[in-house]
């Protein structure tokens, strides 16, 4: 059988099912912008090494030309000479190793938009000053101390092809040193270029991402969460209705109009709870129908229903406006009463007035109503619980229910039969 309070097709799950693919997609917009700016950094990191490796490049070959002509024309100690010689060889090896690593770096790294080939031009627009500078530097390195010009030397065919060789490095030191910085500068402006260009390409993109985010979660919010929170609204509006009109089918019984067990008991411990902080008495009075067993075997339980509601109505008769009274069972019923035990006296003795009047103008035998009845007293003991009071009404009913069908000529005090002086105990 198919089950009724089934859906096939359950809002809950396509708001689940929505739910969970919108927050995939959120979760793949922002996971991209996190790789898209940590890309940035990696990429923005690698650019500033670029520009401080060109700086270098640019700097040790400043360097190696000032010594150069230091060593070649100041009339210094041969141990000076010898110190800028050395100096040169040093920077010279440095000044390779920094070329040979920024040529494997452009040939490695993509470069945005045209950048690349601009920055490929220009190396190799460096190349030959490069060739030309560090050829000049390694002849002036194996020359040593005879490329040195000294303030007095005599003239011959030997020192004069070194002074030739001399004039010749120092010239094209001097040019090709000025076109190779000029070069290198070009090109510490286009990696310095490129790297602003890719961090604003990628900027941009994060950009987007972040706007595709916040569109995201605009479209979230009014496509599910805000239709979720309008339904959940409207649910919990209808679930409040129906829990009242729930509520109030479920505290009451629905042959007698009187409260059920349930509500009634709940009743019960909220004014026996209230009695106990306030110092007052509450009393409960069990009762219990005489013949209804009997009436619902010979006559039937429609008879029966017919006396339960006759007896209930002469219970809410009986009652005053501020006592209780609930259905505890079958033929059971009880009332919870504020006050001495003489008021729970004096319900009973209108409830038996009520009755016998009834009774007589019942046709049906099975109409009459009489009934047992226990009562105990929250000034007997105040330390029980709610439950044990009910109990001990309910043992006192049962011992006057005895007590009547027992062959005695004088019948003791109904409700009040031996028990009256037992203590609830807690």
């Amino acid at each position: 059988m198919t089950n009724h309070l089934v859906d096939k097709h359950n809002p809950a799950d396509n708001y689940r099912r929505n739910s969970r693919l919108a927050l995939l997609i959120i979760g793949l917009i922002a996971l991209t912008s996190l790789l898209i700016f940590q890309a940035t950094l990696h990429q923005g990191n690698d650019d500033s090494q670029l520009v401080n490796l060109s700086g270098r490049q640019r700097m040790l070959s400043q360097q190696l030309v000032k010594d150069a002509l230091l060593a070649i024309e100041q009339p210094i100690a041969a141990s000076v000479r010898s110190a800028y010689l050395a100096r040169i060889d040093h920077n010279l090896a440095s000044w390779r190793k920094a070329h040979a690593l920024l040529l494997r770096r452009n040939t490695e790294r993509h470069y945005p938009g045209a950048y690349g080939q601009r920055i490929a031009d220009g190396f190799q627009a460096i190349q030959p000053y490069f060739d030309r500078l560090a050829s000049d530097f390694q002849e002036l390195v194996s020359l040593g101390e005879t490329a040195i010009l000294p303030s007095r030397r005599a003239s011959n065919d030997a020192n004069d092809d070194v002074d030739a060789r001399r004039r010749a490095i120092r010239n094209s030191l001097l040019a090709n040193e000025e076109q190779f910085l000029l070069s290198m500068d070009r090109l510490t402006a286009l990696y310095a270029q490129s790297g602003e260009r890719r961090v604003a390409i990628l900027g941009g993109v994060n950009l987007l991402l972040f706007a595709a985010l916040a569109s995201a979660l605009v479209i979230v919010y009014l496509t599910i969460f805000s239709p979720l929170a309008d339904r959940l609204t409207s649910y919990f509006h209808e679930l409040n209705r129906t829990m009242l009109i729930l509520s109030d089918q479920a505290a009451t019984d629905p042959l007698t109009g009187l409260f059920n067990k349930r509500s009634g008991l709940l009743l019960l411990t909220q004014e026996f709870d209230r009695c106990r902080r306030d110092g007052s008495n509450l009393s409960v009075i069990f009762m219990d129908l005489d013949n209804l067993k009997k009436v619902n075997d010979s006559l039937g339980h429609e008879a029966g229903d017919r006396l339960i509601k006759h007896f209930a109505d002469a219970v809410k008769a009986a009652i005053r406006s501020h006592d209780h009274a609930f259905r505890y069972g079958g033929d059971e019923f009880v009332i919870v009463q504020t006050g001495s035990d003489r008021a729970s006296d004096k319900i009973v003795s209108r409830l038996e007035a009520l009755l016998d009047c009834a009774n007589r103008d019942c046709v049906d035998d099975a109409d009459r109503a009489s009934f047992s009845w226990g009562t105990a007293s929250l000034e007997e003991e105040r330390q029980g619980p709610a439950g044990e009071l009910l109990r001990l009404a309910d043992e006192r009913m049962y011992a006057n229910k005895k007590a009547k069908k027992a062959p005695s000529t004088t019948k003791p005090d109904p409700g009040r039969i031996q028990l009256h002086n037992q203590k609830i105990t807690s």
